[in-house]
């Protein structure tokens, strides 16, 4: 038998056995494993086995023996009561291990076990329960759904924790794989019985959910659970967690409670189990030893009381615990062995078991013995490679080493063979006990506390021994190891080596560095960075910063304004240089500080690894961020001023020669000078594409005919743009800065392209800037979707900035473009020209492109198909230039690979060496024709008009095949009318037939352009050339005759001279709600006056200075008052309003909105008129949309002027305001259970109403029965007029306040202790009950005020938000911060009813199931009722009290709240009497229909519907609307009937209408298909703020008056935190009356938007006072974005999410939107999924994502809005909506395919009831988008399974109709009055059909459908 013992013996050259350190990892040597590694084991020769030849048996023949063999071979060697220790060999699978967490990775743990081993605990063997969350987080990254954040190992667990770990694999006699370990509770812990378990066992438990009250542990016991109290976990997270909660997955050490029923135990009963994790409590609780333990219940780390059977020599003694024996080496005890006794007892801890032979292993060490779970340091103040000095020897045995102590903390240990670099023959005459010598450390061994250290005075004494040794910045000796490609690998000291980087190996680049560099080399270098994650050391060997001077700086916080540095260039962007240091600190020098004069082009200047010297402007520590400058006194500049030639002028053009190629342009010799230029590679030709072509064309000594003087910047720039240099000969460049005025017409290059706008570089190195609104005429998210750098254009200059030297220009069409096609055709005769003469002298070259250069566009050739591709073909020609043929241009063929067939080549691609090339039969079939034609076939000809097919479109150009009699000839449209027009090719595509005209030829090359073009070029001519002059001027009164009479205006005519009278202009009073234009007749003769004067092309006003005014439209005035004016007013304008408040205007309706009515107060001026100022009458204001007609007259009055644009009106003939003490109107926006109302009153003022503040008596929810939009009427308590909040109370004024029940409280000081009072319950906690008592009085009622003898920890079970309790106040602090309140019935003499949470749920769904009863009780009675029965205690007294007030109460809410109030009756009907009253509205119909009248039954009829559509409670089904848009395809069904009293009155709300509805409906088809929209109360969204796919960043925000939702500030209480000022008392009112005075002035002016804020400040002030209002943040980032301060922005957004309250809901929705907005514009993809990310947790995820798409749909970003559609699909599968907007979405890109194939796996994830609304959108998708007889098969399939949904034919007809297919509308028609329906359905087919055939038959086909109307009819009396 092998027993090991203490190691002795044996020399050995290497320390395997050593722990590996940082240093080892660098070294890359490969250290042989020693068999034998354990640490503590004897070297007995005799003990091992002599080498032999192995038998059959032993060489593994059958596997299935190898682990017999191997279990034999353990218990053969293991005696079970010897004293040994742990190595690998005797490691079996399965075995249970205690380990200490030595390091913790990112996806592992390293644990150290007994005897120096080493095991890896991979992240999936923690803990089942954190495994499952790595999945759902995996799953739920995947999906882009909301993610649930999970606890990194980091968090999990710590350095120092003892874990207990079980053996999966590795270890055993041949196993050299590492040790993998779990430490998964049900691991470790399952074999563990629930009858095993005994009160005070200490196991180890994971966390595996976090739960109200508590945790839930794991401890891996089949059956049973852990759980840990909140209150007892206490003490352990805040002294040992950091006061963080714990995670799932954190292990922890608990101690077993089984205090209590001993049978229990025993039966194993306990299914949840308290356990106890505080230290304090683990350290005194033992299990008794009287507890008979089971071997399988024992556990690594478990504590034992044990006493001592036999001591074993030096070996360890045997102790006996429980009913188990175990070993204890006597590396694992505190004393040495001779020292313990028989028989004593000793602490001990559970360090290994054996599952096989039965083997325990202890430990008495006091740091595994006293471990109660909480980490201790083991080793302070050391580390790997420490030197200790005067380490004092313990005890020497030549067997095993030297025992050492170092300052009596610290436990050491010499190997034999690290004792000395000599031989030592006697090891204890060498090392006597006491003698001290120097030691270095080598690694730990935590489990046995002991510091492995060698006392080798070469390895004591060197410098580097690992990573940790070096640091940045310091100057190391080292000798090169490898030469490699990317630089040299160096060794620096002991097993310990660096790299030095190519550019690092000289001051200048070496092109071959193995000449100078030998490998065993001794160099001197520098560390620039030590990476310790990695284990990587980087070098330089720059002389220039081995002997720098200036400060090495290796960290931010060294870095101070001012410091002169030395670095090196790190890398070159277009904005600036970026210069690193030591340690990766790295900071930028802008390109304005690279010298102090500019440097355009920085990488001609500086180069990568360049050693700089720098100056430090700026350091921002917390950014990380350094700003530097290559700027020093005495210091030459970098690009130092070259001389520009003599004679030097921009416009001027030159000869010049190529010197030097570069990656960004030619470096030239101009003419014969021998002064050098650079001509920028964007600079060679007008047309972007072909630039790169010529570039690589152009070799040095090529000379260049052409160019001209640009800028001069150190060097003279210059150009070959022809559009600049003829711009240059007609003196159209601008070249000082003080020439340029707005309106000047400016060509230049784009030069950059940003966020916020485009720089233009103009003539001599002057820059405008086009903001985003000024770059193209359409809204375009990103303008380098359609600019690019280099690209030619003409800007329009907008606003010149003297001071700053600063100027706007516009490139937009309409500011540059002026209508002359001409322009388009020289751009692409130009570009044609240029790319013809690349191809001639690619021609002229051999090889590929010589050959590809050669072929002529237009030609046939013959196309070999090698690859046949989703997108197209591709191929090759007979001279084996490769084909590109796209889809586009194979329709109608079918080609396999292989094959050959004949195409015509359209373009040819010179930078990818390919021709495209098209396989359309017809084209080929042409142009080969007319190429084989043996007679010359007609030609086109200049004016000719032909028709064309569009082929390819180009950036320059568009190729179309012609038509007609050029059959066969290719011609070129313009892309591009302009160089600024960006747009006109997105209008063309591939097979397109247009009407063009032809323009030019030149030779084979046809220019045409667009007939609509050319019509509306001359229309534009003879509009102007046509209008006669006139002599007309300002105030002219004449006498004109009515032209044209219109809805809105009159256009008459004055002497020949046409002009217009706009309806504004005619009245100055009239009578409301009608209109002057009526009364105007044609051809009479009127009076009017001049007022001003319109363009006629562009009808915009003109000054009266314009040089064209005789040639201009009159704007003319027939009001009275305008005519009585002797002459017009110097100042006199109709162009900007001239209205101030109080004037009196005249109003015309436009538009009607659900927040306010739109109209027009003069032709320039709009007027908005608010709900609340449109009449005195609020049965007006609740039907405001019957009464107010668009193009109707209304006199107004102004009460707000916001701009020169829009004024704000009012109709009303009284002043509405908001005074404190009198009535007002308000609109409801807000229904909050918890708190009340939120109303919008008038003049923008946001009104606020308690729940106390509803009604004078309280009742349980009293907001039951409200809804947003309501207008009801209040009086104004309190009156805020700078903030402009209210508080409103809707109880009514009584003379004899004793009436009231519940009597008003206004604040703290009208409460007194004692008084007993009612209130409602707006909060619950576990705190106890938030009660309130008034508008800004609130109370507590702590968990144990209650009820009596009883504390209620769960107050949510018993009592909900708004109900109604009787409270008494028991005590309130002096400044009423704190308020008291007690629910005793012993203080309220009212009895407490208590309600069950599950019985209250199940009785809201029968009543809210139940919605066609007639039970009048209300739910709030039913649940009231249900809790005093559930309480046990009916208060029969209190029941009565509440049925008086109940009446008293609805009769309060009817007075402020108009909810129309009607009896529910039954109705009795007669199939047979609702027949024929169908059939006779189908004859009443017709008839309506033949006199084109309505009759008055059905207006009635229709005047019910709108009225209940108006009010929000039913919107019928109209079919041919049903899905048709967006917003009406949800049918909502939502029933919820509302009871509001016991005497049989009711609300007629929307579900009680619904129930009418669907009675009406009985007796008919039950699958007749007319569905019902009912939309409740709970399904009213609010209003979206439309911030997503229009917001716009550059446009001026205005503050609304209200906004929605918003919860009232209590600002009433700032005064009373003043401090006190000595001063008089007049004068401290003066000051603050002044004061006062100032900022409601300058609030006002802000608010209202005559003030636009200037400043930050003014904006914080902003969301002071609105800090949940959206539209003011949104501004505030507006605000920012304007001067490009991205960042800024960006932290107001985070600002506003964290100020914004939660219930703001849609206010937080529309920042996130912005914020998506602006990180999709200016940031990066990661930037917008992090938001995104963020977004959806906190809002509505469907509804972010949606915005998320059109905010990337917009941008042009369709892939990622795709990505976005399949995460919302995947994840929200079962919503029908997601999936008709994901298809919506591929129709529109024209992904039909993809569509289709998306509605299948839509139907296989909807559910069946889905399926028809689904399938009939798609169907309308393929008409509208797609292909309509697809659509028409869809439909038809689905009517065959439902032939009587009426809603599928009406919308199957319409589109059918729309499509412009009659014959097949009118068979539909044929087919549906065919079918068997009810009379009203009919009669909707038949009035559908009669107009239809009405609009478009004949009078024949009108006469055929009423024949069969009257024969229905006459069918249906019979």
């Amino acid at each position: 038998m092998n027993e090991e013992n203490f190691p002795r013996g044996g020399r050995r050259d290497r320390a395997s056995t050593i722990e590996q350190t940082d240093a080892d990892k660098k070294s890359h040597k490969k250290v042989p494993k020693r068999k034998d590694e354990n640490l503590f084991a004897e070297k007995d020769g005799s003990s091992e086995k002599k080498k032999g030849k192995r038998s059959k048996s032993e060489d593994g023949g059958a596997g299935k023996q190898k682990k017999s063999r191997m279990e034999g071979d353990m218990v053969g060697k293991i005696n079970i009561l010897t004293p040994t220790t742990l190595n690998k060999k005797s490691l079996y699978p399965g075995m249970l291990m205690l380990g200490y967490v030595k390091a913790v990775h990112n996806l592992s743990l390293t644990v150290a076990l007994p005897n120096g081993l080493s095991g890896v605990v991979e992240i999936t063997n923690i803990s089942t329960a954190y495994t499952e969350s790595l999945q759902q987080f995996a799953q739920q990254q995947e999906d882009g759904g909301e993610v649930e954040s999970v606890a990194s190992l980091g968090e999990l667990f710590h350095a120092g924790q003892l874990v207990p770990c079980k053996l999966l694999e590795g270890g055993g006699p041949e196993d050299g794989r590492k040790l993998n370990l779990s430490i998964n509770p049900r691991d470790v812990n399952g074999d563990i019985q629930a009858t095993s378990l005994r009160h005070g066992m200490c196991v180890y438990g994971s966390v595996m959910s976090v739960e109200d009250h508590g945790y839930i542990m794991d401890i891996g016991v089949k059956g049973v659970q852990g759980f840990v109290k909140h209150k007892h976990a206490g003490r352990y997270i805040q002294l040992h967690n950091k006061g963080h909660t714990l995670c799932v997955g954190q292990l922890l050490m608990c101690g077993v409670n089984l205090e209590g029923d001993r049978m229990a135990v025993l039966t194993g009963q306990h299914r949840v189990l308290n356990l106890i994790i505080d230290p304090a409590k683990l350290h005194s609780l033992k299990m008794s030893d009287e507890a008979d333990v089971a071997f399988s219940a024992l556990l690594p780390g478990m504590k034992v009381t044990a006493t001592v059977q036999k001591v074993v020599g030096e070996k360890g003694v045997v102790l006996k615990f429980h009913s188990s024996k175990g070993v204890v080496h006597n590396s694992h005890l505190s004393h040495p062995a001779g020292k313990y006794t028989q028989g004593q007892e000793v602490s001990a801890v559970v360090l290994s078991i054996h599952p096989l032979v039965k083997t325990i292993h202890l430990s008495l060490l006091p740091h595994l013995a006293d471990y109660t779970g909480v980490p201790t340091p083991l080793f302070p103040g050391v580390g790997p490679s420490t030197v200790l000095e005067a380490a004092r020897v313990t005890h020497a045995d030549k067997t095993q080493g030297v025992f050492l102590t170092w300052q009596d903390k610290l436990h050491l240990y010499a190997q034999l063979h690290n004792l000395s670099d000599k031989k030592i023959e006697n090891v204890a005459l060498a090392f006597k006990p006491g003698t001290t010598h120097r030691s270095r450390i080598l690694g730990f061994y935590p489990m046995e506390n002991l510091v492995i250290v060698t006392l080798k005075r070469s390895v004591v004494d060197e410098k580097l021994m690992s990573i940790t040794d070096i640091h940045p910045g310091e100057l190391i000796e080292c000798t090169v190891k490898e030469l490699k490609p990317k630089g040299i690998v160096v060794e620096m000291g002991y097993r310990v080596s660096g790299f030095i980087p190519s550019i690092h190996l000289a001051d200048v680049t070496l092109t071959h560095p193995e000449e100078k560099f030998k490998v065993g080399t001794k160099l001197k270098c520098r560390v620039l960075e030590v990476n310790r994650k990695r284990s990587r050391v980087y070098l330089t060997h720059k002389r220039s910063l081995l002997n720098s001077k200036y400060p090495l700086i290796s960290a931010m916080d060294q870095v101070e304004t001012g410091m002169v540095l030395e670095g090196f260039v790190s890398s070159i962007q277009k904005f600036g240089v970026f210069v690193t240091f030591y340690n990766h600190v790295q900071g930028l020098v802008p390109r304005p500080l690279l010298s102090s004069e500019p440097i355009p082009y920085p990488e001609k200047v500086f180069y990568v690894g360049q050693v700089v010297r720098c100056k430090v402007i700026s350091v921002q520590q917390a950014e990380g961020k350094l700003k530097l400058s290559f700027v020093l006194e005495g210091k030459k500049e970098f690009g130092a001023r070259e001389k520009i030639p003599e004679g030097f002028k921009v416009g001027e053009c030159v000869k010049c020669v190529v010197a030097q190629k570069n990656a960004t342009g030619l470096d030239v010799e101009i003419g014969n000078s021998g002064k050098r230029g650079f001509l920028p590679r964007m600079h060679l030709s007008d047309s972007v594409d072909l630039c790169t072509a010529l570039w690589e064309k152009y070799r040095v000594g090529d000379e260049i005919e052409t160019t001209m003087y640009w800028n001069k910047n150190k060097v003279a720039i210059l150009t070959c743009k022809l559009s600049l240099i003829e711009a240059a000969k007609e003196g159209d460049l601008c070249k000082t800065f003080g020439d340029i005025e707005p309106g000047m017409m400016l060509p230049g290059a784009i030069k950059n392209i940003m966020p916020y706008g485009v720089f233009v570089e103009f003539a001599n190195g002057l820059f405008g800037l086009v903001p985003n609104q000024y770059g193209v005429d359409k809204k375009v998210p990103d303008l380098g979707k359609v600019y690019r750098p280099g690209q030619t254009v003409v800007g329009k200059v907008v606003e010149v900035n003297q001071e700053k030297a600063r100027f706007l220009a516009s490139l937009r069409m309409q500011d540059c473009y002026h209508g002359n096609t001409e322009t388009g055709l020289d751009i692409t005769e130009a570009h044609l020209s240029d790319r013809q003469k690349l191809l001639d002298i690619e021609a002229r070259a051999e090889g590929m492109r010589g050959t590809l250069a050669r072929i002529p566009v237009g030609s046939v050739h013959k196309v070999m198909v090698t690859q046949v591709t989703d997108l197209g073909v591709i191929g090759q020609l007979e001279s084996g230039v490769k084909v590109v043929v796209t889809k586009a241009h194979m329709k109608g063929v079918e080609v396999g690979e292989g094959e050959s067939v004949h195409g015509a080549v359209l373009y040819i691609d010179l930078n990818k060496q390919c021709v495209e090339v098209s396989l359309l039969p017809q084209l080929v079939k042409d142009v080969d024709k007319r190429t084989s034609a043996k007679n010359t076939p007609e030609k086109a000809k200049v004016g000719q008009k032909v028709k064309c097919v569009v082929l390819l479109v180009k950036d320059d150009y568009v190729l179309v095949s012609l038509k007609g009699h050029c059959r066969g000839q290719l011609a070129y449209l313009p892309a591009r009318r302009h160089w600024n027009d960006v747009l006109e090719k997105f209008q063309y595509e591939a097979g397109q037939e247009n009407a063009i005209i032809i323009k030019r030829i030149d030779g084979e090359t046809i220019l045409g352009s667009l007939k609509v073009h050319e019509d509306r070029e001359k229309e534009d001519e003879d509009r102007v050339s046509h209008i006669p002059t006139h002599n007309l001027k300002l105030g002219d009164i004449c006498t004109a005759r009515t032209r044209k009479i219109y809805s809105d205006q009159i256009y008459i005519n004055i002497s020949g001279t046409h002009g217009r009278v706009h309806q504004t202009e005619m009245l100055d009073k009239i009578e409301n709600g009608t209109s002057p234009i009526p009364g105007i007749k044609s051809d009479s003769e009127v009076k009017v006056r001049v007022i001003g004067f319109r363009e006629a092309k562009t009808f915009k006003y003109l000054p009266i200075s314009h040089p064209n005014l005789h040639r201009a439209m009159p704007e003319c005035s027939m009001k009275p008052s305008i005519l009585a004016m002797e002459t017009l007013p110097p100042d006199f304008s109709c162009t900007t309003g001239r209205l101030d408040v109080g004037s009196k205007v005249v109003a015309f309706v436009t538009k009607v909105t659900g927040q306010c009515v739109w109209t027009q107060v003069s032709p320039s001026v709009m007027g908005k008129v608010h709900i609340l100022h449109l009449s005195d009458d609020v049965k007006v204001l609740k039907k405001f949309r019957l009464h107010y007609i668009v193009g109707k007259g209304y006199n107004a009055t102004v009460i707000g002027v916001e701009n020169d644009a829009v004024v704000e009106l009012s109709f009303c003939a009284k002043k509405v305001e908001v005074q404190e003490g009198r009535p007002t109107r308000g609109i409801v926006t807000c229904v909050q259970r918890e708190t009340g109302l939120v109303l919008q009153l008038p003049d923008g003022v946001r009104g606020t109403v308690n729940l106390t503040d509803i009604t004078d008596h309280f009742q349980d929810s009293p907001t039951t029965g409200l809804k947003k939009g309501d207008i009801i009427t209040g009086t104004v308590e309190e009156f805020n007029l700078i903030a402009k909040r209210a508080v409103v109370s809707l109880r009514p004024k009584r003379k004899d306040e004793g009436e009231i029940h519940d009597p008003r409280v206004g604040s703290v000081a009208e409460l007194k202790e004692g008084q007993v009072l009612r209130g409602y319950i707006t909060s619950l906690s576990h705190n106890g009950i938030h009660v309130s008592l008034g508008h800004g009085v609130w109370g507590m009622v702590p968990p144990d005020a209650i009820i009596a003898d009883r504390s209620l920890d769960h107050t949510t079970d018993h009592f909900t938000v708004g109900q109604v309790v009787t409270v008494k106040v028991k005590s309130k602090a002096e400044d009423g911060s704190k308020i008291n309140l007690s629910m005793l019935q012993k203080d309220t003499g009212v009895a407490v009813k208590l309600g069950k949470k599950k019985q209250r749920q199940r009785k809201r769904t029968l009543s809210s199931s139940s919605v066609g009863s007639d039970d009048g009780v209300s739910e709030n009675k039913k649940v009231k009722r249900q809790r005093s029965l559930s309480a046990g205690s009916v208060d029969m007294e209190q029941d009565a009290e509440d049925k008086a007030v109940d009446s008293d109460v609805e009769e309060d809410i009817a007075d402020h709240v108009d909810l129309p109030v009607m009896k529910v009756e039954k109705k009795k009907k007669s199939g047979k009497k609702k027949s024929s009253d169908d059939n006779s509205d189908i004859i009443s119909g017709i008839s309506d229909l033949k006199t084109r009248k309505i009759s008055e039954s059905s207006e009635t009829e229709k005047g019910k519907k709108k009225k209940r559509k108006k009010k929000g409670e039913i919107i019928e089904d109209k079919s041919q609307d049903l899905v048709l848009s967006d917003k009406e395809n949800e049918v909502i069904v939502k029933s919820k009937k509302v009871s509001k009293n016991k005497k049989d009155k009711t609300v007629k709300t929307a579900e009680t209408v619904s129930q009418e509805v669907m009675e009406d409906s009985e007796g008919h088809d039950s699958d007749s298909g007319i569905e019902v929209k009912v939309m409740s109360t709970a399904s009213e969204k609010k209003p979206v703020l439309d911030v997503g796919a229009g917001f716009s960043w550059d446009t001026e925000f205005k503050i609304p008056a209200l906004g929605s939702g918003e919860t009232s500030d209590e600002d009433s209480d700032d005064d009373n935190n003043q401090p006190q000022v000595k001063k008089s008392k007049e004068e401290i009112r003066r000051e603050k009356a002044e004061e006062e005075k100032k900022l409601y002035k300058y609030e006002m002016e802000v608010l209202g938007g005559d003030r636009r804020p200037e400043t930050s400040d003014d904006f914080d002030r902003l969301v002071l006072q609105s800090p949940n209002s959206s539209l003011v943040w949104l501004r505030y980032m507006a605000f920012h974005l304007e001067s490009t301060e991205i960042d800024k922005a960006r932290s107001v957004a985070e600002r506003a999410l964290k100020t914004i309250s939660f219930r703001e809901e849609q206010e937080k929705l529309n920042v996130w939107v912005a914020y998506l907005n602006l990180e999709n514009m200016y940031g990066t993809s990661e930037s917008v999924g992090e938001v995104l990310a963020r977004a959806t947790k906190q809002c509505d995820s469907i509804a972010v994502n949606l915005q998320m798409v059109n905010i990337y749909t917009t941008s042009g970003k369709m892939e990622e809005a795709e990505q976005v559609y399949n995460n919302l699909v995947r994840k929200h599968s079962v919503n029908k909506n997601v999936w008709l907007k994901f298809g919506e979405f591929y129709f529109q890109q024209g992904r039909s395919d993809s569509a289709r194939k998306l509605m299948q796996r839509a139907l296989k994830s909807l559910d069946m009831r889905h399926h028809v609304d689904v399938i009939t959108r798609f169907a309308q998708f393929e008409f509208k988008l797609g292909e309509p007889e697809r659509g028409k098969t869809m439909f038809e399939n689905t009517l065959s399974t439902y032939p009587r949904r009426t809603d599928l034919w009406s919308v199957y007809i319409d589109m059918v109709t729309k499509i412009g297919q009659h014959d097949n509308t009118r068979s539909l028609y044929n087919r549906v009055i065919s079918q068997k329906m009810s009379a009203k359905k009919m009669k909707f087919f038949f009035k559908k059909f009669l107009q239809f055939e009405e609009k478009f038959g004949s009078p024949s086909q009108v006469a055929e459908v009423k024949r069969k109307a009257l024969q229905y009819v006459e069918a249906g009396a019979e």
